[in-house]
């Protein structure tokens, strides 16, 4: 009797371990505990985005994820919606760990210029993107200003987006980003370009496509003349005529409002009369 126990007990042992090795009972699928916001930006784009606001998006896109499981969650859906839903967002990745925490690494970019309609203000970034904003908001970053007469947003109808191609243009550029600031479209739609660096005006017209080669004209005018007669000889410098600059001297201005026209030509007596 003793050793058919022994034997019934050797093989419940043995079907016992059986058990554990083959039959390995199914583990509880794990749960999202907690979410880890990193923002990758600068000190500018700190002021116009936060952890708070990032989180608060990925609720609205896919709920909350917390408690969620974790194969449950699209964390490629999300990704592509934040990126969709916030223009400040260039690059983002979301990925869980092995603890069950959602890991979201965010890469924003800083806007490029203020864009004032006489309805609204937006934030424009690099690709053209619009991020809406108060006008209260807006004015305590400083951006590049383009206003006026603006319809927004860019449609095959309007001129907004050659508009905005040519600030771009302007900013990009090693010279005229850091004299130019601000872009006026007026009811007419001229644009007028200006800023605390160049110190003057410059009128480019309705014709924006052509804002390349009218700035190499002006290039070509001020190297010859802030030498002789500085940087604030003129009060407005209009670019309207091709291959010639209509300026109007700041005395001039002053006294009696009238202009003189400088061709790419006239430009050596203009040198001589300021000598």
């Amino acid at each position: 009797m003793r050793k058919l126990f022994f034997i019934l007990s050797l093989l419940l042992a043995a079907y016992l371990v059986v058990v554990a090795l083959y039959f390995p009972q199914k583990e509880e699928a794990p749960i999202c505990r907690k979410v880890d916001i990193h923002l990758n930006s600068d000190e500018k784009s700190k002021s116009l985005i936060s952890k708070e606001q990032i989180l608060q998006e990925i609720n609205e896109i896919d709920s909350v994820p917390i408690g969620r499981i974790v194969t449950s969650y699209n964390t490629n859906r999300v990704e592509h919606a934040l990126q969709s839903k916030n223009a400040l967002v260039s690059e983002c990745n979301l990925f869980f760990r092995p603890n069950g925490t959602l890991s979201v690494r965010v890469n924003t970019q800083y806007p490029l210029f203020l864009l004032q309609t006489n309805q609204e203000a937006y934030f424009i970034t690099a690709k053209l993107r619009a991020i809406p904003t108060t006008r209260a908001n807006a004015m305590v970053i400083p951006l590049p200003l383009v206003y006026g007469a603006i319809e927004y947003p860019p449609t095959a109808h309007n001129r907004t987006k050659a508009l905005f191609e040519a600030v771009v243009y302007v900013l990009a550029h090693p010279k005229w980003g850091v004299y130019f600031s601000d872009f006026y479209v007026d009811n007419t739609q001229n644009l007028f370009l200006s800023g605390a660096v160049a110190g003057f005006v410059v009128e480019i017209g309705r014709d924006w496509t052509k804002i390349a080669t009218q700035l190499n004209e002006l290039d070509l005018f001020l190297s010859r003349v802030e030498p002789k007669m500085g940087c604030n000889a003129f009060s407005k410098l209009s670019l309207i005529v091709p291959g010639r600059i209509i300026a109007t001297p700041r005395q001039m201005e002053q006294s009696t409002h009238s202009s003189e026209s400088i061709s790419s030509t006239d430009q050596d007596k203009q040198e001589e009369r300021a000598e």
